[in-house]
């Protein structure tokens, strides 16, 4: 028996926050046990490969079951509809031919050169800087990046990649959707009626990327896949589908964990993680075990440029780094959507108290910023807090005193060696531990925050100083060696992986 069978809708209520989030996560883990359809694919357990999907939906579904929830409008992630899925045109016809020309020529370069060939059909984003470092880095293999950025990233090799195909499994997608609802039923969660229909869609959705990214694979063979994330689409297709095909599947660590249980498996087989931190977490929790995970440090730190945000910002200014609130980013059910807008009152209250300081607001993308906006007008605080803009790590160099919530933020405003508040509202006990070691102020209630600003605000030159180091040994843990090395240390991993 599962450890949520038999929990009722209406028992939820009666939990405390940190036990509705573990039995939440549980039900995500649990479902298929509880299922009667089939969920393994062609070697892929879609069981594991749609969890992302459930993360929002069971949370949600969890919290309709608690007290109200607060109305703040919910944004949804965009489904593909049927028209959006490429049909057969000249266009695509002519794609193919490109396709086989390439391919040849990859093909030819292989055999000639006897060099091993890097998949890495994600080169944006995250990867960015990254695949910038691979390309420059003195390699014996080849890197494969889908043609339409080869332009953008001289050195690499163009392959045309397939697009999914409208209905394709239809009927696996179907079913998988039924035995999710069903799995979910038997551990105590109904997901609510709005949540059926786009589960049902994006399962669809997903399923016809795994078959088109199998074709991916075996057009392009790759010795090894670099992923930016292993646990979310499209991304973990990519993923799910090599490790079918026992192909290495190598991801580096993209960021802090602003959420309780959620990036605690591991899917790809060989991880670059920052520091300890993430590394003992997956040895720990992760129910797969990755064949390799090897420290490098933080590359986005490798640089130099950094070390001249260091020092005081801008007297009498606080800037305040927003987590995700909006409904699909609430994964555990003790996150509410309402959470930034109680933060942006308590600050807006502690500016009272300090009346030459200005508060700027650097919202997440998945976030609200016009609900802040609404709020500073209301208040007639346009002249003190403003919702800004900007590279984060120079608005942080700015900034006199940071407020952080559970964000890899955090971290950058240690690096810099700031002044730093821990702001969390949620119910349950906050994901990083950055006030645990005198890292941070704490600040987990109004009261708290209003306190927390004002302390932070005036630490003597021996509390910052005892604040820093602190910090510094919160990176040491979290972020890895800060050498300027963790670019190169990457390029070395990744080189033995295809070795």
């Amino acid at each position: 028996m599962s450890a949520t069978e038999g929990v009722a809708l209406n028992d939820w209520g009666d939990m405390l926050a940190t036990e509705r989030d573990r039995r939440a996560w549980e039900a995500i883990r649990g479902w298929p046990s509880a299922s009667t359809g089939g969920l393994v694919k062609e070697g892929i357990d879609f069981g594991h490969a749609t969890r992302w999907f459930l993360w929002d939906k069971v949370g949600r579904a969890v919290r309709a079951c608690l007290p109200c929830e607060a109305s703040v409008p919910a944004r949804r992630r965009r489904v593909a509809s049927e028209g959006s899925v490429a049909q057969e045109t000249k266009a695509r016809l002519t794609s193919r031919l490109r396709s086989r020309v390439l391919r040849a020529r990859l093909a030819a370069q292989r055999v000639a050169r006897h060099r091993r060939v890097l998949y890495c059909p994600f080169p944006f984003s995250r990867h960015a800087r990254i695949l910038d470092a691979l390309i420059e880095c003195d390699r014996t293999y080849e890197i494969v990046v889908p043609d339409s950025f080869v332009a953008s990233w001289p050195g690499t090799v163009g392959v045309t990649t397939s697009r999914p195909e409208a209905h394709a499994d239809a009927g696996f997608a179907e079913n998988l959707c039924a035995g999710m609802l069903s799995g979910l039923a038997q551990e105590g969660v109904t997901i609510l009626e709005e949540d059926r229909s786009v589960l049902g869609a994006e399962l669809q959705e997903y399923v016809a990327i795994v078959a088109a990214v199998k074709k991916d694979l075996a057009r392009v063979r790759p010795d090894a896949v670099l992923v930016p994330s292993d646990n979310t689409p499209p991304f973990s297709a990519l993923v799910h589908a090599a490790r079918a095909a026992d192909i290495p599947v190598i991801m580096l660590q993209h960021g802090l964990d602003c959420e309780r249980y959620y990036l605690d498996d591991a899917y790809a087989t060989h991880i670059a993680s920052w520091g300890a931190y993430r590394r003992e977490r997956y040895e720990k929790d992760s129910e797969f075990a990755p064949t390799q995970i090897y420290e490098i440090g933080n590359p986005f730190y490798d640089d130099p440029s950094l070390e001249a945000l260091k020092g005081p910002g801008v007297q009498g200014r606080w800037l305040w780094v927003t987590r995700p609130h909006v409904s699909e980013k609430c994964y555990a059910p003790s996150r509410r959507q309402d959470e930034g807008l109680e933060i942006f009152d308590a600050l807006a209250d502690a500016l009272v108290t300090c009346p030459e300081t200005h508060l700027h607001i650097k919202c997440h993308a998945f976030d609200y910023a016009d609900q802040y906006e609404e709020l500073i007008r209301e208040r007639g605080l346009e002249s003190r807090i403003n919702v800004v803009t900007g590279a984060i790590m120079h608005l942080l160099g700015e900034a006199q005193v940071v407020i952080s919530e559970d964000s890899t933020a955090g971290m950058d405003a240690m690096l810099l060696g700031k002044p730093l508040v821990h702001a969390h509202f949620a119910e349950s006990e906050p994901v990083m531990p950055f006030a645990e070691g005198g890292a941070a102020v704490s600040a987990f209630s109004h009261e708290g925050l209003v306190e927390a600003m004002s302390i932070a605000t005036q630490l003597s030159e021996s509390d910052l100083k005892t604040m820093q180091d602190k910090q510094n040994a919160f990176l040491d843990y979290a972020a890895g060696p800060r050498d300027g090395n963790a670019g190169t240390r990457f390029c070395e991993f990744v080189a033995k992986v295809l070795a």
